[in-house]
This record gives C-alpha cells, sequence and structure tokens, in this order.
C-alpha cells in the first residue's frame, strides 16, 4: 500500500480493551514549520506538539478547537499548537534566540506548564485543564496529563525527520475483562517500533507487522491540513486594541502600520487613512467578528 499523507486513522481492538490512533503530517509539517526560522531542536519539538494535539483531538467526542500549549519560564517560553474541527492544523514557538539544545523539554520551559484548552464549535462551555509539566518529551507529558486527569493509560510514540512526521498512540479503555493483562501485551508489542519504521511503513503494514495475531479495526482516516483564522478584521481589531493615540503615534513615524500574524506569517498592512476609519465612531465593519 502507498504511504498516507498528512492524515489521522483511528483502531481499535476488538479482543483488548484498547483504542489507538496513527497520524501521519507531511506537507502540513513543512507548511508550519517553514512559517518562521526555528532551530532544528525547536523544529523537533513543534513537530512532536502538532502530532499530539492531533492524536488529542482524534479521541475527542465533540467538534470544536482543541488548543495544546506549553508555557515556561525558560528558553522555551511558548509552544502553542491548535487542531480544530475540520482537522485544521496550525502552531507557534517563542523562545530564545541562542537555544541550540534541548535535554529535556520541562529543563527547557524552566517551571513549566501545559494548558489544554477545548472551545466547542456553536454554543457550548469552553473547558480548560492546567498540569505541570514534568516531563522530558511533548509525548510523556501527554501521557502524565492522562493518567492525573483521565485516570487512563496512555502510550504516545512520536517520530519525525527533516519531511514528515509521524505519532502513535495507545489509550486503554474501561473494562473489567483483563485489562491490565490485555494492555500489558498491546503495549509491549508496539515498544518495538522504530523512527524508522514509522516514517516509512504505511499504516495498513505497521498494524500488521505488530498485530497480526490480533482482531484490529481501522477506521476511514481525516486528512489534516495547515489552517489559520486571521484576517483583516482580526488584525483591525488588534491596532484598536493599541488605541488611537498610540496607532497615530507610531505613523508619526512611519508610514503604515505592519501587522504580522505569528501563525501563517501574513503581513498586512494600514496606512493613516485606513487607521483613521478605525476610530470613527460609526465606522461600521462588515465581517468584524468584535463591536466598537
Amino acid at each position: 500500500m502507498l504511504l498516507e499523507h498528512d492524515t489521522l486513522q483511528n483502531f481499535i481492538f476488538d479482543n483488548h480493551p484498547v483504542r489507538g490512533e496513527i497520524v501521519r503530517l507531511d506537507n502540513t509539517f513543512q507548511t508550519i514549520i517553514n512559517q518562521h526560522y526555528y532551530p532544528p531542536v525547536i523544529r523537533q519539538l513543534l513537530a512532536e506538539a502538532l502530532l499530539a494535539v492531533s492524536l488529542l483531538y482524534g479521541i475527542s467526542k465533540h467538534e470544536g478547537k482543541l488548543t495544546l500549549q506549553f508555557q515556561g519560564t525558560g528558553a522555551l517560553s511558548l509552544l502553542s499548537v491548535r487542531c480544530t474541527h475540520d482537522y485544521h492544523l496550525r502552531g507557534v514557538v517563542e523562545c530564545s534566540e541562542g537555544i541550540s539544545t534541548v535535554d529535556s523539554l520541562a529543563e527547557a520551559l524552566g517551571n513549566g506548564t501545559l494548558l489544554l484548552t477545548y472551545e466547542p464549535e456553536g454554543q457550548g462551555q469552553r473547558y480548560q485543564s492546567v498540569v505541570e509539566v514534568k516531563g522530558n518529551s511533548v509525548a510523556k507529558a501527554i501521557e502524565d496529563y492522562f493518567a492525573q486527569s483521565e485516570q487512563l493509560a496512555t502510550r504516545i510514540i512520536l517520530a519525525a525527520d527533516e519531511k514528515s512526521a509521524v505519532g502513535f498512540m495507545l489509550q486503554q479503555l474501561p473494562s473489567d475483562f483483563e485489562k491490565e493483562e490485555s494492555w500489558n501485551h498491546v503495549l509491549t508489542l508496539a515498544e518495538s517500533l522504530t523512527t524508522k519504521e514509522m516514517l516509512s511503513v504505511d499504516n495498513h503494514t505497521l498494524l500488521h507487522r505488530l498485530y497480526h495475531q490480533e482482531q484490529v479495526r481501522v477506521f476511514t482516516p481525516h486528512a489534516l491540513q495547515f489552517g489559520c483564522s486571521c484576517s483583516i478584521y482580526r488584525m483591525e481589531n488588534a491596532i484598536i486594541g493599541l488605541g488611537k493615540e498610540e496607532a497615530l503615534k507610531i505613523l508619526e513615524e512611519r508610514d503604515s502600520i505592519e501587522v504580522t500574524c505569528e501563525f501563517c506569517n501574513h503581513h498586512y498592512e494600514f496606512d493613516r487613512v485606513d487607521v483613521e476609519g478605525l476610530f470613527k465612531v460609526d465606522s461600521q465593519r462588515p465581517g468584524s467578528e468584535t463591536k466598537h
């Protein structure tokens, strides 16, 4: 079979209370990591975070936006990724310019926290969970989250190179039937996965190699792609947030105000006429998400 590209595929065991997922990012991965220059170590962490948020959204039961965000006081101050209900991904990193190596995620973050934020599509309640980051990797941080917040045994294996990234997840399901024995059996087989195998072998072959003696149901994959929600209206709101006095002060030193989306790196430019129009009392901007 051909190798899947930019997909998320769920599977479940018929004879074990365990579910799983495989996510593959190629063009989506390249688009996101090339929006800005990131050192190799940061590119790796961003790849792992994009895989992780995809896997997390893949087991969610509701439509909305899921944001996975690592914050800290160390060399890595912010690592933020998002997956939406239509499987659009985006991500951004804020870090020290001199960062070149990272022994562990927790060390890079300093006093690090993991924030998981779910925003439902349409009406519904926003949910956020915050946990301390102690693990040495993105995968370990997510596993710790499930152990603390959901009490669900979870194993995440992530792999990435310069061209693509692949994530593999197993999660124990509630059951009274040989729960621990089943989990240990499925997990032990998964531990044999290598980075080379994950990056070069298609999902069907990978699952067959691991679990050819098991009954595994594989579901139709979801297509993943880069998606940014920035717009001229959002950027106008950013300028309005500065206030008229501050905005006009900037225009005393330059011909226009430039605003750049941190996710897609798209540039928006507003001259004096544009800016003054934004602060007119009776100004009504079609499609604007914020009323003034």
